[in-house]
């Protein structure tokens, strides 16, 4: 079976959670026989082979007419579409009469946009979100959740003190760990940046990639300018003024981990799964987080919740009640139980994607 990955988005160089799956996807896939490509966004028009696999990088806001051509010159038997460009993609494939794989691992988007794309099978990252697939289309999905590669996520040891938080953007609840900060000012936070594929190399929000997600899922004019993506982009919550909060832009996670004794997640949108959950976790750190989209899904039952929409300090209650000893410990062990869980089924997600590519291939 021949697969072509097609997302705006290069699994192979990319920080990112949804990348980072697709990335692992890939060698797991190779490793069952399944040949893949990958078609990703470029500054120009070049192909390359990396680690065996051929890489076409494509130069623009919307090449639909180049994915075209780049398909015509392969044969494939499916194309496997993940966020952005999902909506070129998937009519690139089908004027080549190829049938299509689309990975959902997001619920941010306008109903009546996404509600045009028309896939052969849909694969969800979650429960929550075969949910909204359903509630959209219409149409059944397969659940294949994120493959976290817990080896290298395996942090070294350190003093776990901090409480910390990754992304501490406003919809990733950045707002509710400031106050909860305010509210504990002789604890100290730890503070991590995130969504670095949005990004430019100074952290500063990358206009493009904003406008790639806004036209895919929201429908946003490719002639908008610059000035009116940011405006609607993501906001960064800032943390200078707060004596007890270190935050850093640097992408590496491990020294992250190492540091921290709780992890916050208070989202305030749907996370459809939430990952860093299970990094968490993995490292033996109690996870306090939202009551919230798919994220109790990726709790399993080892993190506290705290209920959507709560103050801040019904956060600050959370923390205190991992202040005793036994119950920190308690959600620890619970927590590594969760991980290791978790783990134990990545070979049968991935044997669930390459049946549903197969699946896809012989419907198409």
């Amino acid at each position: 079976m021949n697969v072509v990955y097609i997302s705006a988005t290069n699994p192979i160089s990319s920080i990112g959670g949804a990348a980072n799956t697709a990335n692992k996807w890939i060698d797991e896939l190779r490793e069952r026989n399944v040949g893949i490509d990958v078609i990703c966004r470029g500054e120009s028009d070049t192909s390359r082979v990396e680690d065996g696999v051929e890489i076409t990088e494509l130069s623009g806001l919307k090449p639909r007419d180049k994915i075209v051509d780049r398909l015509a010159t392969a044969e494939y038997d499916v194309a496997l579409v993940q966020d952005l460009w999902a909506d070129i993609a998937l009519e690139a494939a089908e004027a080549n009469d190829v049938p299509t794989v689309l990975s959902l691992t997001t619920t941010h988007a306008t109903d009546d946009v996404v509600a045009d794309f028309s896939p052969t099978r849909f694969v969800a990252n979650s429960r929550y979100t075969q949910q909204w697939i359903t509630s959209i289309w219409g149409r059944d999905s397969t659940v294949v959740y994120p493959y976290i590669d817990f080896d290298f996520y395996t942090a070294p040891e350190g003093p776990s003190d901090r409480i910390s938080m990754i992304n501490p953007i406003e919809m990733k609840g950045g707002r509710t760990f400031r106050a909860v900060a305010e509210r504990v000012p002789d604890r100290d936070f730890l503070a991590k940046g995130g969504w670095y594929s949005f990004r430019t190399d100074d952290f500063s929000w990358d206009p493009e990639t904003l406008h790639i997600q806004g036209n895919t899922f929201h429908g946003a004019p490719l002639e908008l300018p610059a000035e009116e993506i940011l405006q609607h982009g993501p906001t960064d919550v800032g943390f200078d003024d707060l004596d007890n909060v270190t935050f850093t832009s640097e992408p590496g996670i491990l020294a992250v981990y190492a540091k921290t004794g709780v992890l916050l997640v208070p989202s305030v949108w749907e996370e459809t799964f939430g990952r860093v959950v299970l990094e968490a976790m993995w490292n033996g750190i109690p996870v306090v987080a939202s009551h919230r989209g798919g994220i109790p899904e990726a709790c399993g039952g080892a993190g506290l919740l705290v209920e959507e929409g709560a103050e801040p300090d019904a956060w600050v209650d959370a923390l205190e009640k991992l202040d005793d000893p036994a119950v920190y410990d308690g959600f620890a062990e619970r927590g590594r139980e969760r991980a290791e869980e978790y783990r134990a089924t990545l070979p049968d997600q991935i044997d669930t994607l390459k049946a549903v590519l197969a699946e896809a291939t012989a419907e198409g």
